[in-house]
């Protein structure tokens, strides 16, 4: 993942808390923000209802596991999530049926190192963007918010905790709740 690999040099700041997720410039099809609708998307879009979905991510060592995400409301469904780049994502619903989101980069989040526990910790709140997709989420659209949430657990060695660049994680956990409006784009979603 992306996002692990930069989060683990990043462990190498002494980081107390965590800062806020900076966001990065978008693209043609979205606002000017990853994961915030323009308002040539919200104006051919009225009929939105709610959408909540959550994603977990857990590797053990050096496994790079797709996250399993469960989705609720006009898209639904388990489907596997696809990191492309720290702003873009594709989840995968089997059937050649995929939703394209784009989200804020998560990627600088400056984890908070406990050496007594020999863990790491950061939390990071962003927004996400359904923006089309294939199948029968060809048309899907909606937007809101997410919260982030990273667990990571290192080896002792010799009961000691030794953190650096080159440290491999025990075990990483990545949890994200999501929620916002939708619309999968079919007429029998349009209430």
């Amino acid at each position: 993942m992306r996002y692990f690999r930069r989060l683990t040099v990043a462990l190498m700041v002494p980081a107390a808390i965590f800062t806020t997720v900076a966001l990065t410039a978008g693209t043609a099809s979205a606002g000017t923000v990853p994961g915030v609708p323009s308002q040539q998307q919200m104006a051919r879009h009225h009929h939105l209802r709610h959408e909540f979905f959550t994603i977990k991510i857990v590797n053990h060592g050096n496994e790079n596991n797709a996250g399993v995400v469960q989705a609720f409301g006009p898209v639904n469904g388990s489907a596997l999530d696809t990191e492309l780049s720290n702003t873009q994502a594709v989840f995968d619903f089997g059937d050649d049926t995929t939703v394209n989101v784009l989200h804020s980069d998560v990627s600088n989040v400056q984890p908070a190192v406990d050496l007594r526990s020999c863990t790491a910790t950061a939390d990071a709140t962003g927004h996400w963007l359904f923006d089309g997709g294939t199948g029968r989420y060809k048309n899907a659209f909606g937007f809101g918010a997410f919260k982030f949430h990273l667990f990571v657990q290192f080896r002792k060695h010799h009961h000691h905790c030794r953190v650096n660049m080159h440290t491999q994680p025990k075990l990483t956990v990545i949890d994200v709740t999501a929620w916002g409006r939708a619309t999968a784009g079919h007429r029998h979603d349009q209430r």
